[in-house]
């Protein structure tokens, strides 16, 4: 599965627990990849994909957002019927 974050094609793994070391989701945006933990509910993987696609736009566009606003973010989209499109 891949989503494209600002023209580029992030590969995205879903990882169970103890390979994720109880995260919810990481980007690596060196390496294009986005890993969402799979042992949760499907809901929380999504707005986990929402958080971590703002990670790699933050990164991206220099935007030095903190895992607060990140969170904040997420939760406001999510809860507005926001959804990271993904490609299978």
């Amino acid at each position: 599965m891949t989503v494209s974050i600002l023209g580029m094609t992030y590969k995205i793994f879903y990882r169970n627990n103890e390979e994720m070391d109880g995260e919810l989701g990481k980007c690596v945006p060196s390496k294009l990849w986005i890993q969402i933990n799979k042992d949760i509910p499907a809901p929380q993987q999504e707005e986990t994909l929402m958080h971590e696609a703002l990670h790699c736009i933050s990164d991206e566009l220099l935007l030095s957002l903190d895992e607060d606003k990140i969170q904040r973010l997420a939760v406001g989209l999510y809860s507005a019927g926001c959804r990271v499109k993904v490609e299978k």
